[in-house]
């Protein structure tokens, strides 16, 4: 049943990936099905925050789509200025040093600075998507690389494999949002 959960989990990430970078609604409840799969998969591969992190997804997928429910004028993509990302990572840094503390030393303290640190930048930049901030397609650029790794290192290759794909959908989406911004605001 392990890598049935996983190849499920993934089918979800995939199509939450993909509907997010078109934009539609429908990219929400793929993500809330996804994150309680993975919850299963990550809690049971040791990787704890990384499964705590899945609650997270969840909430803010029931707030992303309450939010993109809304009129068409709420969904325009914003932009934020960079000294908001930097408020934001040194923000993200703090709960990284807090949560890493907070993780059983049973794992080596390089596999729990990065568990920590993709799940909290994971935490800024879910909630950047919900609010439609540009942006957070450059947050996801640096996650997904890490976490393929991470997961890949636990022995997780569908889920590492997966986080490669989503590096190119990273780098899809920040093109897609990029222009439907510039036609916006020109």
């Amino acid at each position: 049943m392990g890598v049935a959960l996983e190849v499920a989990a993934l089918a979800g990430a995939l199509a939450y990936v993909v509907l997010a970078i078109r934009r539609s609604v429908w990219c929400w409840p793929f993500a809330i099905m996804s994150a309680v799969l993975y919850l299963q998969v990550f809690a049971a591969s040791g990787l704890l925050t990384q499964a705590a992190l899945q609650v997270f997804y969840v909430a803010v997928a029931l707030r992303g789509w309450w939010l993109w429910s809304r009129s068409a004028e709420d969904l325009a993509i914003v932009r934020w200025p960079l000294a908001a990302h930097g408020l934001l990572l040194i923000a993200v840094a703090l709960l990284v040093a807090v949560t890493f503390q907070l993780l059983p030393d049973e794992e080596p303290a390089w596999t729990r600075w990065l568990d920590a640190a993709t799940a909290c930048a994971a935490v800024a930049a879910t909630w950047l998507v919900a609010h439609r901030v540009l942006e957070n397609w450059h947050w996801w650029l640096v996650i997904d690389a890490v976490s393929a790794a991470l997961f890949a290192a636990r022995g997780l290759w569908l889920t590492a494999a997966l986080f490669a794909g989503y590096f190119g959908l990273a780098l899809l989406g920040l093109g897609t949002w990029r222009r439907a911004w510039q036609r916006a605001n020109s």
